[in-house]
């Protein structure tokens, strides 16, 4: 995937969440934080702005998921793997965790996780992966899909 391609999908999320009314547009620009997206390879490619208020939206939604996937300085595996660096990261990478078979085997097929992607599998886990060992039924808002994945795209830095 080209990372125009997730800049956009990254542009139409927050769109998604504007229209949701769950961004302040009253924000200055100079507050908008950063997150920098990856290659596969792992090397930094991108920095896109994110607005503060979407990410603190999506560190709410996040509690959702936070038990199983940590994020953030010293976060470790558990239930899950943790999503530190998961923009731009290719799926079931994440050192030192065993993946069920189900996401090794979209590993192979050259899945690689975007904006777009994880906005898909938020979106409906066991439709985008199906036979996954993730108990978790999605999130249905658009808006919260797009907070969270701007939450976890600050720590891909």
């Amino acid at each position: 995937m080209s990372r125009s391609l997730t800049i956009a999908g990254l542009a139409v999320l927050i769109a998604a969440a504007i229209l949701a009314g769950q961004i302040n547009l009253g924000h200055a620009a100079s507050s908008a934080a950063t997150a920098t997206q990856t290659s596969p390879t792992g090397t930094a490619t991108e920095t896109v702005q994110t607005e503060p208020g979407l990410i603190a939206a999506g560190k709410k939604v996040y509690r959702k998921c936070a038990a199983c996937h940590p994020v953030g300085e010293g976060a470790g595996h558990r239930v899950g793997p943790t999503l530190n660096g998961i923009m731009g990261r290719a799926a079931a990478s994440a050192e030192g965790f065993k993946y069920s078979p189900a996401i090794e085997a979209k590993a192979r097929e050259g899945l690689v996780w975007t904006p777009e992607t994880l906005d898909a599998f938020l979106t409906a886990p066991y439709k985008f992966l199906p036979q996954t060992s993730m108990s978790f039924a999605g999130l249905k808002r658009a808006g919260d899909r797009a907070a969270v994945v701007a939450y976890i795209a600050q720590f891909s830095n």
